[in-house]
């Protein structure tokens, strides 16, 4: 996959965890789903790390 279209799927899914993501809070985020699952904390934080992966992949600026 060429850099152009992983950029573009970073940019789809940002948009798609953004719409997902309206009206919950810190506090919300940090709840477990019952009766099993991970925090939105956990997984954004995973998916931070591997888009900071890709970025540096295909020499761009990392997130931090």
């Amino acid at each position: 996959m060429d850099a152009p279209t992983l950029l573009h799927s970073l940019g789809t899914s940002n948009t798609v965890v953004n719409r997902n993501l309206e009206g919950i809070n810190q506090r919300d985020s940090l709840v477990h789903p019952q009766p099993e699952g991970q925090t939105f904390n956990w997984i954004l934080g995973h998916m931070v790390k591997t888009r900071n992966e890709i970025l540096e992949l295909i020499g761009k600026k990392s997130l931090y």
